[in-house]
C-alpha cells in the first residue's frame, strides 16, 4: 500500500488482505463497506504494520469499521441470551 493511502486505496488494500475481489467492488462503496463488515466477522485477525502512515480520516473509517462489527457482535449476543 502506498504511504499515507486515501480511503479508495485502504479499502482496496483490506479487499485484498480479506482475500475479496477489490477490482469488482473498489468503486462501490456502499458494497465494499458491506463486503469488509462481513469478512470481519469472521474468525481471525487482520494485522495493519507501519499504521502511522495512515491519515487520520482513514484511522478513523479504520476505527468505526471495527466498533460496527463490534457493536453488530454485541447485538448477536443479546439476542442469543433473550
Amino acid at each position: 500500500m502506498a504511504v499515507r493511502p486515501a480511503l479508495p486505496q485502504l479499502r482496496a488494500a483490506l479487499l485484498t488482505a480479506y482475500g475479496l475481489p477489490a477490482t469488482a467492488l473498489a468503486n462501490r462503496t456502499d458494497a465494499t463497506d458491506r463486503a469488509l463488515l462481513e469478512a470481519s466477522q469472521a474468525p481471525g485477525v487482520l494485522v495493519i504494520d507501519d499504521v502511522q502512515r495512515i491519515a487520520a480520516p482513514e484511522l478513523d473509517y479504520l476505527r468505526l469499521r471495527r466498533r460496527h462489527a463490534d457493536d453488530t457482535d454485541l447485538a448477536r449476543a443479546v439476542r442469543r441470551k433473550c
